[in-house]
């Protein structure tokens, strides 16, 4: 590749740049981009925010410089997606008021050109802003006729400072002309040609843990401009537009997010059934069981609702809530760890200036790691001292067994998170959980069909003995309920379990 302009890499704005690119790359049916991590060539500004005044203000006005106040945290939300265009020109040399058109709808960060047609004597700027972008290319040689066909071009925009890296760079230009593809299925289609080289093709995305993200053909009914990621949570879309000019392929634009995700669980109830009013909730339900025997001709739906609606009521009536969060800190952290981890801190911040209180730092150092190991095996010798085990000749606690302490341990090594990922519907990335219940309620129905009213066919007499009739009395009901441990039992929000 080339590179049209040899400036520094230094843009007023670099006090703005709180974040870097996610490491990984994608894979373009033409291209491989690597991800650029953002850097300034100012030592002052490299990787942290600057807070204060901005880098271009004067040292000294005769007016105060209102300072920024904004914590570094607050600029998550307003950074915007990484935008990518993949195009295809067919030579860019007539195509510069679409090109424009491109650059002033989309606004993309990154340009990805395959089939520029360009050579040595045409400059990248004569078609790219140079104040907006910086181009970096690779060009065929020319022919016989001193024709130049092929050639890809990178342009990215001026808001991230780039540099080439010339470990990447090669003579060899790789175009996936494969469109007998099903994406959706990842197989390749029966009965096309060369089966083996595509079914290669999708052995490499395999092997390599990619995935690719373009849904909608690009050229007639095929897909052949891919778009490969490691990462496929972090694309919010990705969609075609019209091809420019008498370009035959369509224009793939593609947004990344890169903000900083932190997903938090939301606070729940919980109900303390060992202080539960249960002479209410019987009186309730008596009530309940004469007001249903006055309704023979209702429905079995307009029954059940009523039921439900009547025992929700009176759970939520008669059995106290706790409100409880979500703590992420370790349970045998106490506050006088937590005092003396604060001391090592300071202590180890004056050392920088103060050698003689190294001495002073490595003694509370090692206090605090003795502390911290007696907290966790006196926490961990208190979770399971009372734990019964199911054995007869064991004799029972003498106290009632708390769990209090053991959950709390249990869940400190836990090694995976069970929750649901991160859905993707229509493009777009789904972290609600009812969006997430919705997703899996549609591919359910889909996969298992909808109901029809339709009779039943008649297959005959059934070789097999029918099955004898269940008869559900009163009394089983109360043995049953009976026999269940409140301590135990679970309750789902606006759901009866049985």
């Amino acid at each position: 590749m080339q590179r049209d302009q040899q400036e520094p890499f230094l843009r007023p704005t670099c006090w703005n740049h709180s974040y870097v690119l996610p490491s990984g790359t994608i894979l373009t049916s033409y291209l491989l981009v690597p991800f650029l991590r953002p850097t300034c060539s100012d030592n002052k500004h490299t990787r942290k925010l600057t807070r204060g005044p901005h880098p271009d203000s004067p040292t000294a006005s005769s007016s105060p410089i209102k300072q920024n106040n904004k914590t570094a945290t607050s600029y998550n939300k307003f950074i915007k997606p990484i935008r990518i265009a993949t195009i295809n020109f067919q030579s860019i040399s007539n195509k510069k008021p679409y090109l424009d058109q491109i650059i002033h709808s989309l606004k993309p960060d990154i340009i990805i050109e395959t089939e520029t047609w360009l050579n040595n004597t045409i400059s990248s700027y004569e078609y790219f802003p140079v104040t907006e972008y910086t181009v970096y290319r690779k060009d065929h040689n020319p022919n016989k006729n001193g024709q130049s066909h092929g050639g890809v071009l990178l342009a990215i925009t001026n808001k991230y400072n780039t540099e080439q890296i010339k470990e990447l760079e090669t003579d060899n230009e790789s175009i996936f002309n494969l469109p007998h593809i099903d994406w959706q299925n990842n197989t390749t289609i029966p009965g096309k040609q060369e089966q083996k080289l595509h079914q290669h093709l999708l052995d490499i995305i395999d092997n390599n843990s990619l995935t690719q993200i373009t849904t909608k053909s690009t050229r007639g009914n095929h897909i052949l401009d891919l778009a490969l990621t490691n990462r496929p949570s972090i694309i919010n879309k990705t969609e075609t537009t019209p091809p420019l000019g008498k370009s035959d392929h369509d224009t793939v634009y593609t947004e990344i997010d890169v903000r900083l995700k932190r997903t938090r669980r939301e606070p729940r109830n919980i109900y303390l059934y060992n202080k539960a009013n249960w002479n209410n909730i019987r009186n309730d339900l008596t009530l309940l069981n004469t007001k249903l025997n006055k309704q023979p001709n209702q429905t079995a739906d307009n029954l059940w609702d009523m039921f439900k609606t009547t025992l929700t009521n009176s759970v939520t009536k008669n059995i106290p809530q706790k409100h409880i969060t979500y703590k992420s800190k370790l349970p045998w952290i106490t506050h006088s760890l937590l005092r003396l981890m604060r001391k090592c801190k300071q202590l180890h911040t004056k050392t920088k200036t103060r050698h003689e209180l190294i001495q002073k730092y490595k003694s509370a150092k090692s206090e605090l790691q003795t502390q911290t190991r007696n907290a966790y095996l006196s926490y961990k010798e208190k979770a399971i001292k009372d734990l019964p085990i199911d054995e007869p000749s064991t004799p029972s606690p003498s106290k009632k067994f708390n769990s209090k302490k053991l959950f709390p341990y249990i869940k400190t090594t836990r090694k995976e998170n069970t929750d649901i990922t991160t859905l993707r519907k229509d493009g777009q990335l789904k972290t609600d959980t009812t969006c997430k219940a919705n997703i899996l309620n549609e591919q359910f129905e889909s996969a298992f069909g909808t109901e029809q009213d339709c009779p039943i066919p008649d297959k005959g007499p059934s070789p097999h003995p029918l099955m004898p009739e269940i008869h559900i009395t009163e009394q089983g009901i109360y043995r049953l309920l009976n026999n269940i441990n409140p301590h135990k039992a679970t309750y789902l929000k606006n759901s009866v379990t049985s």
